[in-house]
C-alpha cells in the first residue's frame, strides 16, 4: 500500500531557489551582521586610546574625528562576500568631499575626516610647505608632523569584537533564511 506524497515539486523548487539565490542574500546579511560588533568594539578601543600631551578639547575633538571615520563596507567578489571595516572605509558622500574641500580652501587646515584619518592612525612624517608658483621654489619650511595615535586599535577590535561578530552573524543569518524561506516561489 502506496501512499501520495504531496507538494514535492513545490519543495523542490523552493530549495533550488534557496541554493541560487537565497544563499546569496543570507551570506550578505550574515556579514552585514558581523560588522556592526566590529565597528562598535573599534569605536571603544578609539575612546579607550590615550591622546599623548592634548592641547585643551584637541584630544575630544580628534577622538570625535576619528569616530566618525570609523565604517564598513560590503562588496561582492568573484562569488564572495568581502566585508571591509575599519578607519576611512567605504565611499565618502558627495556633500561631505565638497564641505571638506571648502573648510581647507578657506586655510586654517582641512581636519581629521575619513579622506585623511590614517595621518591619525599611522602618523606622518615631516611635512613641508609647498608653493604652487612656478618661478619661486619651495621655501621647505616645517609644517609639522602627527604622531601615530591610534595605530593597533583595528586589530585589538578585531581580537575582541570577532566572538560577539560571529554570533550577530549567525542571529542575523538565521533571520534571513527564514525571511527567503517564506518567500513564494
Amino acid at each position: 500500500m502506496a501512499e501520495a506524497i504531496k507538494g514535492l515539486r513545490k519543495m523542490q523548487r523552493k530549495l533550488d531557489y534557496l541554493a541560487r539565490k537565497g544563499s546569496r542574500r543570507v551570506a550578505r546579511a550574515g556579514a552585514v551582521g558581523m560588522a556592526v560588533p566590529l565597528r562598535r568594539e573599534i569605536r571603544r578601543g578609539v575612546n579607550r586610546t590615550r591622546v599623548p600631551k592634548p592641547k585643551s578639547g584637541e584630544a575630544s575633538t580628534l577622538k570625535r574625528s576619528v569616530r566618525q571615520a570609523i565604517s564598513s563596507s560590503i562588496k561582492l567578489k568573484r562569488g564572495d562576500y568581502e566585508l571591509k571595516v575599519g578607519f576611512g572605509v567605504g565611499k565618502q558622500p558627495k556633500a561631505k568631499k565638497a564641505k571638506a574641500s571648502a573648510r581647507a580652501k578657506e586655510g586654517g587646515g582641512v581636519g581629521i575626516s575619513a579622506r585623511n584619518v590614517h595621518w591619525a592612525v599611522l602618523g606622518t612624517g615631516e611635512f613641508s610647505e609647498k608653493t604652487k608658483s612656478k618661478r619661486r621654489k619651495d621655501s621647505g619650511a616645517s609644517t609639522g608632523s602627527t604622531k601615530a595615535v591610534f595605530k593597533g586599535v583595528v586589530q585589538l577590535a578585531v581580537v575582541a569584537g570577532s566572538k560577539p561578530a560571529i554570533r550577530e552573524a549567525a542571529k542575523r543569518a538565521k533571520i534571513a533564511l527564514r525571511k527567503e524561506a517564506r518567500k513564494r516561489r
